[in-house]
C-alpha cells in the first residue's frame, strides 16, 4: 500500500467516522422533529403575545396607582367610623326635631282651640252688638216721633 492509498484510506476512515457521528445524532434530531408541531402551535400564539406586550405600558400605569389605592383603602375604616358618627348625629337630630314638632303641633292645637273660643265669643258679642244696634235704632225712632 502506498502513501496515497493510506491517505485515501485515512480520509475515508475520517469520513466514515464523521458519518457515524452524524448517524448517532439521528435519534436526537428525530426527537426534535417530533417537537415541531408543538413549536408551530407556540409560533401561532406570537401575535396574541405581541398584543399583550403592547398592553404592558397601560398595566404599568395601573400598577403605579396601587400605592394610592392602598392609601385610600386604609382610609375606609376611618370613613366608616365617620359615617357611623354622622348616622348617630342624624338620628339624634331626627329625634330632637320630632319632639320639637310634637310640641309645635301641640302649640298649634292649643292656639287653634283658643282662636275657636275667641271666634265664638266674638260671634256672641257681634250678635249682642247687632241686637243693641236694633234696640238703639228703635229707641231713636220712638224718640224722634214723639
Amino acid at each position: 500500500m502506498n502513501n496515497t492509498d493510506q491517505n485515501l484510506l485515512l480520509k475515508i476512515y475520517g469520513e466514515v467516522k464523521e458519518i457515524k457521528r452524524q448517524v448517532q445524532k439521528i435519534p436526537e434530531i428525530e426527537k426534535q422533529v417530533q417537537k415541531i408541531p408543538e413549536i408551530e402551535k407556540q409560533v401561532q400564539k406570537i401575535p396574541e403575545i405581541e398584543k399583550q406586550v403592547q398592553k404592558i405600558p397601560e398595566i404599568e400605569k395601573q400598577v403605579q396607582k396601587i400605592p394610592e389605592i392602598e392609601t385610600q383603602l386604609q382610609e375606609i375604616p376611618k370613613i366608616k367610623q365617620e359615617l357611623r358618627n354622622i348616622s348617630g348625629s342624624v338620628a339624634r337630630i331626627e329625634v330632637e326635631h320630632g319632639e320639637k314638632l310634637v310640641a309645635l303641633f301641640d302649640a298649634f292645637k292649643v292656639n287653634t282651640e283658643k282662636i275657636e273660643k275667641q271666634d265664638k265669643r266674638i260671634t256672641k258679642c257681634e250678635k249682642i252688638v247687632d241686637k243693641h244696634d236694633d234696640q238703639i235704632y228703635i229707641l231713636n225712632s220712638k224718640t224722634q216721633n214723639t
